[in-house]
This record gives C-alpha cells, sequence and structure tokens, in this order.
C-alpha cells in the first residue's frame, strides 16, 4: 500500500473524535429537511449519480467576508486549495483529484469564466461571498449541458442569490490584520409588480502579509428577476470587478529555505544608474515591489429566460458577455544595444550601453459573448434535455514596456501610455497576439426510471473549438514576421449514470464519462526547433465513480471510488519572465476514494469530515530535448503527477448555543511533487482555522444583525503551500537543465472581525 500506516491511524484517530456534520441541498433542487444545517452548511444533500459537493449559505457566512471560492470549498474530498494569504484577495492554486483548476470548469450562475485562451481561474476576481447561494464542485464528470471546451475534470459552480421579496438594505463591515478592511452594502427592493432586483456595492483593501504592497479591489453586483408567471421568467445580473494587487513573490524551495518565509520583492527602490558614456545596468531594481503587480478589471453580464412551450415542455436560454482588461507585470529590462538595429537611447544618458529597468505588463483585453440554449421536455417516464452552446471569444494579447520615474513607479499600470515605442513608431512588446476561439457543443440526454428503484441517465455533448492565432511581431520584428496558424479539435463525449435507491435513505451510484480538453491558445504561437509552429494533442480522459451515499435526519455519508485515464495529458510552467510553457506528460492513470460525512446538530453539536486517498502514476517516461538537441528521456514513469497529494483530509465541529455559535477545522495536506521526475517535495502540513460569532435578537432597527471572529492559521503553521509553477526536472538530467518549481507560503495567522446587519 502507497499510503503510510502512520498517516492512516493518525487520521482515524483525529476523525473517530470528530461528530461528523453538513448541510442539505441536491442536483437539480433544493432539498431542505429538518433543523439545522449539516456540519455548519458544509455538505448538502445530493441526488445526482455522480461524485458532487456543495457547501450552502451557512458555511460561506463563516469565512472571512473578503473569502475567494478556493476557500470556501477547501474542505470539500478531493479539493486541494490554497491561497496566497488568508483574505483571498491575492488569489490561489486548487487542484482537485489531481485536476489543475484549468482543467476544471467554472461558471457563475451558468457562465463560464475560466480564461478563454489559457483556462485559468482568478477566483479573486469573482463575486462576493455575501451574495453567494451555493458553490458546488462536481469532482469528476463533468456536466453534460456545461459550457465548457477545457474541462476534463469535472466543474466548480457559483450559484449567486437571488433578490429578496422584501425591501431590505444589508450592511456589513470587516477590519482585520494587516489592515484589512472591506465594506459592503446590498439594497434588495422587494417585489414591484413581478419585478425584484438588489444593487451590491463593496470595496476591499488589505496590505500584503509580507514584504510592501497591498490588494486594493472595488466590486459590483446588480440581478433582476421577473416572475411573468405562467411558467415564464426572466433574469439578468452583472459582476463588476476593479483591482490593483502587488503580487506576493513565488518562491523556489531553496530561496524558502534561505530566506524564510518572509522572502518578498524588495520593499525599497535602489535607484536609477544614468551615467553618459558609461554601461550601466539596471537589472538588480527589477525586484521592486511596485515592478510587480496585477491590475486587472473584468464585467460578466448573464441572463436567463425560460419560456413553457406547454405542460410538459420548456424553453430555457441563457446569454452571457465577459469582458476583461488588464493582467500581470513584473519589472524588466532592456538592452539599449539590442533594442533595434544600430541600438537606442533609452534613458537619455546620451548613449546606447546600457541596460535600462522598466515596467514589463502581460496585458490581455478579452470580449467574449456566448449563450447556452435549452429545451426540455417530460415525456412520460423521460425528461429529455437537448441544446446548443455556443462562444466567440476574441483575445489580444500584448506585452508592452512602460517607462518607471526615478522613484522607481511605472508611469501607467494599465500601458495606456507612457511605453516604449520601436524605431517605425510601433510598440515595442514581447508579445503580439489576436487570437479568436469560437466553441459550439451540442448536447442531448435522456434522463428515465425502471421501477421505482433504478433511474438512468445517458447523455452525449459534441465539443469543437476552433482557433485562429495572428501574430503581429514583437520586439524590434516588423510587419515582416506577421503569423498567422488556425487549429480545430472536436469530440464526441458520450457519458452514463445509474443510481440504484435502497431505502428512503441510501442509494448506489455510478457514472462514466469521457470528457475532452482542447489545447491553450497560446500553444498557437509556440516555435518547434526547426521554426515551424507546434501542433498538440488535445487532452482527453475517461471518468468513472463508484459511490454510495446515506442522507437521513442527522447523519450524512457520501463516498466513491473514482478511476481516470488520461490520454495526452497537459501540464505547463511559467517562467520568471512570465512566459508559458506547455508541454504533453503522456498518459497518466488515477485511482482514488472520497470519503465524506456530516451531522445534524446534536445538543448545539455537529460536525464534518473528509477524507482523500488518491493515486496519480505517470504510465509514460518524459521525452525531452538534452546538449545538443539529443533526445533524453526523463524517468517519470510510474512517478506521482505533480501537485497531487496522496492523502487529504479535514475534520471540524460547530457549536451552536442560542445565538452564539463556534466552530474549530483542520484541513491535512499531504506530501505533494513540484517536478514530474518526483526529485523535489513540499512536506505535509495541518492548518487549523478558527470561527466564533454571535447573532443578536431582532429589534425594530435591524434584523439579523451578527458578529463574528475568525481565525485562519490558527497555530501559526509555517508552510509551503500552493505549486503555481511545477518542472520536468529539479535536478539536471543527461544534459536536460534543472529547473525549479516555484511554490506560494503559506499565510501567516490572520484575525478578522465582521459586523452585520439588515436594516
Amino acid at each position: 500500500m502507497y499510503f503510510r500506516k502512520t498517516h492512516i491511524a493518525a487520521l482515524i484517530a483525529g476523525l473517530a473524535s470528530t461528530v461528523w456534520a453538513a448541510d442539505s441541498v441536491s442536483v437539480g433542487e433544493i432539498k431542505v429537511q429538518g433543523t439545522g444545517a449539516f456540519g455548519g452548511g458544509k455538505m448538502i444533500q445530493e441526488e445526482t449519480a455522480k461524485a458532487r459537493s456543495s457547501v450552502g449559505k451557512k458555511a460561506i457566512e463563516e469565512k472571512p467576508a473578503t473569502a475567494n471560492p478556493y476557500q470556501l470549498i477547501s474542505q470539500m474530498p478531493g479539493v486541494n486549495a490554497s491561497s496566497q494569504d488568508a483574505t483571498g484577495l491575492f488569489g490561489g492554486t486548487l487542484t482537485i483529484r489531481g485536476f489543475s483548476a484549468s482543467q476544471m470548469g467554472f461558471t457563475i450562475d451558468g457562465a463560464p469564466v475560466n480564461d478563454s485562451g489559457s483556462y485559468d481561474v482568478f477566483p479573486q476576481e469573482y463575486s462576493d461571498a455575501e451574495n453567494l447561494e451555493e458553490v458546488f464542485v462536481t469532482q469528476g464528470t463533468t456536466d453534460n449541458d456545461a459550457p465548457h471546451v477545457g474541462a476534463t475534470g469535472g466543474n466548480v459552480g457559483m450559484v449567486s442569490q437571488n433578490p429578496l421579496d422584501r425591501f431590505r438594505v444589508k450592511f456589513s463591515q470587516t477590519v482585520g490584520d494587516d489592515h484589512m478592511f472591506k465594506t459592503f452594502v446590498r439594497l434588495d427592493t422587494g417585489k414591484t409588480g413581478p419585478v425584484k432586483s438588489f444593487l451590491s456595492v463593496s470595496k476591499a483593501e488589505s496590505d500584503k502579509w509580507r514584504g510592501v504592497g497591498q490588494a486594493d479591489r472595488t466590486h459590483v453586483t446588480a440581478k433582476s428577476v421577473w416572475n411573468i408567471g405562467g411558467g415564464h421568467s426572466v433574469s439578468a445580473g452583472v459582476d463588476y470587478n476593479k483591482a490593483v494587487n502587488h503580487f506576493l513573490r513565488r518562491t523556489s524551495k531553496q530561496n524558502y529555505q534561505t530566506f524564510g518565509r518572509f522572502y518578498d520583492y524588495d520593499g525599497t527602490f535602489g535607484g536609477r544608474r544614468v551615467t553618459a558614456g558609461r554601461a550601466d545596468s539596471e537589472s538588480g531594481l527589477t525586484n521592486y515591489y511596485d515592478l510587480n503587480k496585477n491590475p486587472f478589471e473584468n464585467a460578466l453580464f448573464t441572463g436567463k429566460a425560460t419560456v413553457a412551450l406547454g405542460a410538459n415542455m420548456s424553453f430555457n436560454l441563457e446569454p452571457y458577455f465577459w469582458y476583461g482588461f488588464g493582467g500581470g507585470a513584473n519589472g524588466n529590462t532592456l538592452r539599449e544595444a539590442d533594442f533595434t538595429t544600430g541600438g537606442r537611447d533609452l534613458n537619455g544618458d546620451g548613449d546606447r550601453l546600457d541596460t535600462v529597468a522598466f515596467y514589463r505588463i502581460s496585458k490581455t483585453v478579452t470580449h467574449r459573448p456566448g449563450v447556452t440554449a435549452r429545451l426540455n421536455w417530460q415525456l412520460n417516464d423521460h425528461k429529455l434535455r437537448l441544446g446548443l452552446w455556443w462562444e466567440r471569444a476574441r483575445h489580444r494579447q500584448t506585452q508592452p514596456y512602460v517607462f518607471i520615474d526615478d522613484n522607481g513607479r511605472p508611469m501607467d499600470d494599465w500601458a495606456d501610455g507612457s511605453v516604449v515605442l520601436r524605431n517605425d513608431g510601433q510598440i515595442y512588446q514581447n508579445r503580439n497576439w489576436r487570437t479568436i476561439t469560437t466553441a459550439t457543443q451540442f448536447f442531448a440526454e435522456d434522463a428515465f426510471s425502471l421501477g421505482d428503484k433504478w433511474s438512468f441517465l445517458v447523455g452525449v455533448r459534441t465539443p469543437k473549438t476552433e482557433r485562429e492565432g495572428y501574430d503581429y511581431g514583437s520586439g524590434s520584428e516588423t510587419q515582416a514576421q506577421y503569423r498567422e496558424v488556425s487549429r480545430s479539435w472536436d469530440q464526441i463525449l458520450p457519458n452514463a449514470s445509474a443510481k440504484f435507491q435502497i431505502d428512503q435513505q441510501s442509494h448506489l451510484f455510478a457514472a462514466v464519462s469521457k470528457n475532452f480538453r482542447a489545447p491553450q491558445n497560446f500553444v498557437l504561437f509556440e516555435r518547434n526547433p526547426d521554426g515551424s509552429a507546434r501542433d498538440i494533442n488535445p487532452e482527453r480522459s475517461i471518468n468513472i465513480d463508484l459511490g454510495y451515499r446515506f442522507q437521513g435526519e442527522l447523519f450524512n455519508f457520501s463516498g466513491s471510488l473514482f478511476s481516470v485515464d488520461f490520454k495526452d495529458r497537459q501540464a505547463s510552467r511559467q517562467d520568471e519572465d512570465g512566459t508559458r510553457r506547455n508541454y504533453n506528460v503522456g498518459d497518466v492513470e488515477v485511482r482514488g476514494l472520497e470519503l465524506e460525512m456530516a451531522s445534524r446538530p446534536i445538543n448545539g453539536l455537529s460536525g464534518y469530515g473528509s477524507l482523500t486517498l488518491t493515486r496519480s502514476k505517470q504510465l509514460d517516461n518524459f521525452k525531452t530535448q538534452g546538449a545538443n538537441r539529443q533526445l533524453v528521456e526523463l524517468p517519470t514513469s510510474g512517478k506521482q503527477m505533480v501537485d497531487t497529494p496522496r492523502l487529504l483530509a479535514s475534520a471540524g465541529v460547530t457549536y451552536q448555543l442560542g445565538g452564539f455559535s463556534t466552530s474549530l477545522s483542520a484541513k491535512y495536506t499531504g506530501k505533494r511533487y513540484g517536478d514530474l521526475t518526483n526529485d523535489e517535495s513540499i512536506s505535509s502540513a495541518t492548518v487549523y482555522d478558527l470561527s466564533a460569532g454571535y447573532r443578536f435578537k431582532d429589534t425594530a432597527w435591524f434584523r439579523n444583525a451578527s458578529v463574528r471572529l475568525s481565525v485562519q492559521n490558527l497555530f501559526d503553521k509555517n508552510y509551503l503551500a500552493g505549486i503555481p509553477s511545477t518542472s520536468t526536472n529539479a535536478v539536471a538530467y543527461g544534459g536536460v537543465a534543472a529547473f525549479s518549481p516555484n511554490y506560494d507560503i503559506g499565510n501567516a495567522r490572520f484575525t478578522s472581525v465582521v459586523f452585520s446587519a439588515d436594516f
């Protein structure tokens, strides 16, 4: 057995002493039973015939008000989530069953929010936690009608609250360590005839917990629902976000061991080097904190219309539009002698000998309209669904250099001006791409029952992705280097599931699906050693779940065995200059077990726990080029896949007495590897969180007033958390140079307090 006996013994001892708990919702319908939430809202009852977990409103409210979706789902089975800081404002990393976030589909109210080019997920950009009703995770089998072409490993859905039927003003104020604050105000109009709406505005700021810099986020959400009657309804919503965050510096393992947990960018600027007639170098200035940040603005518009076409038929139309502007920036340099033919004086000292520091931003502008249409038909014992998803994403990606002042600050954070120009007057930049990605997907499914015990769902979807890439030339190149390249990928993806109802409280389920992921857009612009455009196979997977659920009045249990077989699994790393490198790992085999347990309050005490065992084995040696372009096989066959802990466990208890409630939770994350050859790993870690609050009695002036204290990383554990950039090999092999993975440093203890009330 590949799990250490000491790990299992410690896990059983820890979980056996915990009273389990959770919440209650299901797939396709909300199902509320009894009183009190299972495990403080951490487990909602599910009826779907596949592995799926959800957290409800009560559990969301226990987290800090700035928490991002990764933090909200961190205790679920299969979920390996980490954030760069406790507030959630700086983002983080996520794997589920070893699938990275970019291999999962993320939606808000049914609209996809993964980056349309790279499939990356930026959780700090999405909804305010105060406006979320539920967050669910489908761990392996992607939903048949999900609007994704990049999901081989399931999906994560954020479901926003609807407007209230009554007039309300909700106000909450959060303060915490590192000068963190968040002010949130929401106005619900109540019903005005058939229409009800809400508008919320929030402002959040926090200093970095290490180094110098901060996060500054403004978020606006609005939603309206029009219940026309007769089975007809229309809703529309918008989420707008604008933020400028300084990066927390990621670290190699060697730098972490040398400099410790507070390793970060330079807090002071070293001063410009400008001397006429001398070859000055400003290479040492690029680590200044204000040159390393992420300005980004985005908006998501969603809509939904439901039309009843008869007693047994309805039609749904869900249009959306995503807009994004901005990107990550870092300090960088240009050599005057290499800048263009004959060189160029960039710093105005009269010579062309210097290496000059700049602010370089990986700027992306996205316009992404899409729509999902569904026809639902109840035909005797069959629930039929037919549909179409269409999307056309325009992705403009540039990388301009912005001048900096004598204090090291960029002249324009957003690179709208003050940029370096070429001698021909065009903007000088490291990349200059435009991508148009058109995605279409037909889907069909039939859900039916045989007798009182058996129910089935069979479905198929046919995703097709077409990417058109335009490279306009970068650096000192001219239009003569203009290139066009296009690729198209399509698949037929069947899926099926079955459920056997043992009795009113328990059932068995099984699900199998084929999933597919088109290569990321930047692959279009990568070149082979001979200069030709790279072609790369799409990633495919076959996912199987076998499970059992017990859902009683006081206790919930869910357990599943899972199997995933990958073909042409993709992985990527990010170089220090921000360049993405994609590589094909080959075939990968994943086998594992997930358990989730929860109870309702008994004498005020409830509990929750989850356990995941995962073995993710690479089946091929990774082939790459060594010195002199010789083919080298790295010893990866039989090794564990990167950032996939073999053991994950979480446990928590919640106690409520009158208006007072408190909860203590722990998350254990096992050892993980940062490279395919398994030469570098980070140690296991257990992190504890504490929450305590009091809900006041309603008065004539306010309702639902509460105050809550949250402490993240209660015992101030010093550890390495996420692995945002993996590598093929952390040590050299046969002429293949070593490339170190990069890690996020786990946040220090963080305390915050939030006061909230309805008026």
